[in-house]
């Protein structure tokens, strides 16, 4: 999921600051591709989040292990 996240981010960061996004090193054949993997990747989050109601105790590295494991 990280690598993903991480593939994706680079993408936008270069079409926000004005280059052009490089693909050879991205798992995506398509930018349909990315967007379908980053509609289901926000969604699981967000359901994770809402199904085991975390509460404000749990900590930052706890939370991403949760999102990490499911």
């Amino acid at each position: 999921m990280f690598r993903h996240i991480k593939q994706i981010y680079h993408i936008r960061s270069a079409i926000v600051h004005g280059d052009t996004p490089s693909f050879e090193k991205i798992d995506f054949t398509d930018i349909y591709e990315i967007n379908e993997k980053t509609n289901n990747l926000l969604r699981k989050s967000l359901k994770i989040f809402i199904e085991n109601e975390i509460d404000s105790k749990d900590k930052h590295n706890q939370i991403i292990t949760k999102l990490d494991l499911k």
